[in-house]
């Protein structure tokens, strides 16, 4: 419904438009300023490159073999947030209504029409960060130069926000919340 919207409601200042979840932080002014160094066509989120269906019908995205025949998608980017440009969510649009449709909405829109559309989803060079599990502390010096975390409840969502304006840290603080973030297995 969204790229619908985009492609038949022309504004001319829209450049981008952002996919988020509701579990999404989303760092406004280092996206912003992403933005504005990019040009032409643009697809980005978190890329993955090699996956494949899920065959377990236990499983929350099983995918019959009937359904899709092969083994491994093409690459698209997590559904969990993506940026794409105006003329891309257009072109996404214009693939997605002469494809079947297909449950997963981030490899259908992502993978499947973004083939269709000749457009190449790509990984950006800063960090989409995940919260492993509920009750992992929250690191705003380490979320201060990320684009997204995921995994964020409502109330984190706007306790970080709040932490995050105006808010700068030095590199000691940037660096231990680093190490805590990546080898949190090891010190607990």
């Amino acid at each position: 419904m969204a790229l619908k919207w985009v492609d038949q409601h022309p504004c001319q200042h829209l450049k981008f438009v952002l996919k988020t979840d509701d579990d999404m932080l989303i760092n406004i002014r280092p996206l912003i300023s992403d933005l504005r160094t990019l040009t032409g066509p643009v697809l980005f989120g978190n890329l993955y490159t090699s996956s494949k269906p899920y065959r377990d019908p236990s499983s929350k995205w099983y995918v019959p073999y009937e359904r899709y025949k092969g083994d491994r998608y093409p690459p698209y980017v997590s559904g969990s947030a993506y940026v794409m440009s105006r003329d891309v969510a257009s072109a996404l649009y214009a693939a997605a209504l002469d494809l079947p449709l297909f449950e997963s909405e981030d490899v259908f829109v992502t993978g499947f029409c973004a083939r269709r559309a000749n457009v190449t989803p790509q990984h950006r060079s800063r960090l989409w960060l995940t919260k492993r599990r509920p009750g992992d502390p929250v690191y705003t010096c380490l979320y201060q130069n990320v684009l997204a975390v995921h995994k964020m409840t409502s109330h984190e969502l706007v306790q970080v926000w709040k932490d995050l304006q105006g808010y700068s840290c030095n590199i000691l603080d940037y660096f231990i919340e680093f190490v805590k973030y990546h080898f949190k297995e090891l010190i607990r």
